[in-house]
């Protein structure tokens, strides 16, 4: 294992020939999603597709989002 500094390292075993048995999918491999610990994981609409035999880097940053600030000037704003 390398040397992980300010991060997570996580190793995912996948057992593909007891799960991957049958015709359940064209894709192996694992389905990864990180998000915060109060909302619920989305899957299918965030998760990253982590491929088996291969290592993945998956960099991510928080972004916080709140609500406008209501503007004290009556003047337009100008964007050029």
């Amino acid at each position: 294992m390398g040397h992980i500094i300010l991060g997570l390292d996580i190793e995912i075993f996948l057992d593909q020939p007891k799960y991957m048995s049958g015709e359940l999918s064209q894709q192996a491999g694992a389905r990864v999603v990180v998000h915060n610990a109060a909302t619920s994981p989305l899957v299918d609409e965030l998760g990253l597709n982590v491929q088996p035999g291969t290592a993945s880097s998956i960099a991510v940053q928080m972004v916080r989002r709140g609500p406008m600030r209501v503007p004290t000037s009556t003047q337009p704003i100008s964007l050029a």
